[in-house]
């Protein structure tokens, strides 16, 4: 039987994902990554900033929890099988 394990980010609690990066940072490269999405209405874009996307490769994450424990608003969580990882 084989694992699943997902990481959730809150985007409520994810205030300022372009300025923190905490996550990120923490994480070993490739696992996460932040990607801004183009603007489908380039005239909106001095008023409206782009949606912000953290992408995540489960298959390279080792669980080993800095994300989650780096994030100052508390909006990463680690789950395994769908239960919390903590």
């Amino acid at each position: 039987i084989s694992e699943t394990q997902d990481i959730i980010f809150d985007l409520e609690r994810c205030t300022n994902p372009a300025e923190c990066l905490k996550c990120v940072k923490a994480c070993s490269p490739h696992v996460l990554a932040f990607v801004p999405t183009p603007h489908p209405n380039h005239y909106e874009l001095e008023t409206i900033p782009p949606p912000q996307v953290i992408q995540f490769l489960p298959e390279l994450c080792s669980l080993c929890n800095l994300c989650v424990e780096v994030c100052p608003e508390k909006a990463v969580s680690i789950k395994v099988n769908g239960r919390s990882c903590d």
